[in-house]
């Protein structure tokens, strides 16, 4: 966990995608093992304003010596030294259905059967035995699901039926034959019940590395607030009864990698505490 100035307790990777957020973090965590590292995905600048970004949405300066620059897509990461994260998500995901296994698939994210029916017709059944609301509420979002490889972190994509066939693509991933697919659904009741839990969620993250919290990073999704609470502001006003100073922005994705794995998604919130031990 040592890098050149000292050790290194955390990271922050800011992007311009989710599969360079992820990637970035998944290296970074590779480096130094056992960090929490958090960040966010840049917005364009039609979209909301964010404070930072890199890659193509803004562009990132030259260093010192005119060696450090961005072209193209990429992600800028920042070292910690000293202070350390406690950090949570929030995606107001809800389980819809029983976990599927993937019994055949195409390439690496093309997946043919499901419990060795048809991918697509299997999802369609899930569909037609949830509740009115379930149903609903997956209809006015696109269908995300979990995809658990035998062996890996749990990731949160999104997923779609290859046109003219019973076969489910899942975007940005890797799904092996034996992984776990559970349909999810974004809820506000479980949204806004993750942020009445978020105090007692970070005490207990806090309780495994005790100290002085110093201040909150806030990394909101744009489109977050009115897709699940019918207005913006619900993300900052569960960080500021934390009672602490709060820094953040919107993006278009947030990315969380603590020991339990990487998390890249939108539609997310993460909350990071910044905590200083005794003599850092």
């Amino acid at each position: 966990m040592h890098g050149p100035g000292g050790m290194v307790t955390g990271a922050l990777v800011l992007a311009d995608s989710l599969e360079a957020s992820e990637a970035a973090t998944r290296r970074i965590c590779a480096m130094f093992p056992g960090i929490t590292a958090v960040g966010t995905v840049a917005a364009a600048l039609h979209e909301s304003p964010s404070l930072c970004a890199a890659g193509t949405q803004r562009g990132w300066p030259a260093g010192p010596c005119g060696s450090v620059k961005l072209w193209g897509s990429g992600a800028l990461a920042l070292l910690l030294r000293g202070p350390r994260l406690q950090a949570v998500s929030c995606s107001g995901m809800r389980a819809l259905g029983p976990c599927l296994e993937v019994t055949r698939k195409q390439k690496k994210n093309v997946i043919e059967r499901l419990e060795s029916e048809p991918a697509w017709a299997k999802i369609q059944e899930v569909f037609r035995d949830s509740t009115l609301e379930e149903q609903l509420l997956a209809r006015s979002h696109v269908l995300t699901v979990s995809v658990q490889n035998p062996g890996c972190d749990c990731q949160i994509r999104v997923a779609s039926r290859v046109q003219a066939s019973q076969a489910v693509v899942v975007a940005n991933a890797t799904v092996e034959v034996g992984a776990k697919i559970q349909m999810m659904v974004r809820h506000r009741e479980e949204a806004e019940r993750e942020l009445r839990l978020l105090p007692k969620r970070l005490a207990l993250e806090s309780a495994c590395s005790p100290g002085r919290a110093e201040g909150c990073l806030l990394f909101s999704d744009r489109a977050r607030g009115k897709a699940l609470f019918g207005q913006q502001g619900a993300d900052a006003a569960a960080a500021q009864k934390l009672g602490v100073e709060v820094a953040g922005c919107l993006g278009r994705g947030q990315v969380l990698a603590t020991d339990a794995g990487v998390a890249a998604q939108r539609l997310s919130a993460v909350f990071a505490l910044l905590t200083h031990t005794k003599g850092t």
